[in-house]
């Protein structure tokens, strides 16, 4: 193994850890994020196949609505997350040129379901609301997809050669280097 990088969360260059995320921080992530995917889907699930017809019409599911209040209120600490992981892990991830595809969908994904989701809590109007809550719907599903993406993508080992990740436009892509760190 010898000129490979030794790995863990996060890559390691001259044994320094360079973009890994505290645990902590990565199991409050996983934490909030599969509570916000499972109650968004249970809920999915009970509005579209489990209201009742009644007399009056339709009656929803009776969980639906603590449902909406568990997804709005873990909606609260994964827009915390958001930007806690935006100001660190997010831009060092960019500026080291290391999975820019999948880190920026997911990013993408992620704003795009809050302010989508902001959208539903205030706006009335039947016709807007149900197309905001279509996209929500369905881009929240998907959205597991991109993460798993994300997290199993494995980036290309850094070399150890001592360039920079900003001279990365006179190398071949795919070749980013860090610094050597003392």
């Amino acid at each position: 193994m010898s000129g490979s990088v030794p790995r863990t969360n996060g890559v390691k260059v001259n044994g320094v850890k360079i973009n890994g995320m505290p645990k902590a921080l990565r199991w409050s992530l996983y934490g909030v994020g599969a509570g916000l995917w499972l109650s968004g889907c249970v809920w999915l699930v009970l509005h579209l196949f489990f209201e009742t017809p009644t007399q009056f019409g339709v009656q929803p599911h009776p969980w639906e609505s603590p449902l909406l209040l568990v997804h709005g209120v873990l909606a609260v600490p994964a827009l915390y997350l958001l930007g806690w992981i935006t100001s660190r892990h997010v831009i060092d991830g960019w500026r080291m040129a290391r999975r820019r595809l999948s880190g920026g969908l997911v990013s993408g994904v992620l704003v795009f379901l809050a302010l989508s989701g902001f959208a539903l809590f205030f706006f009335t109007g039947d016709a807007v609301r149900a197309a905001v809550g279509l996209l929500h719907e369905v881009i929240g599903v998907a959205c597991l997809v991109p993460a798993l993406a994300h997290w199993q993508t494995r980036a290309a080992p850094i070399p150890e050669n001592g360039a920079r990740a900003r001279d990365r436009s006179a190398q071949v892509a795919g070749d980013a280097t860090l610094p050597v760190v003392k």
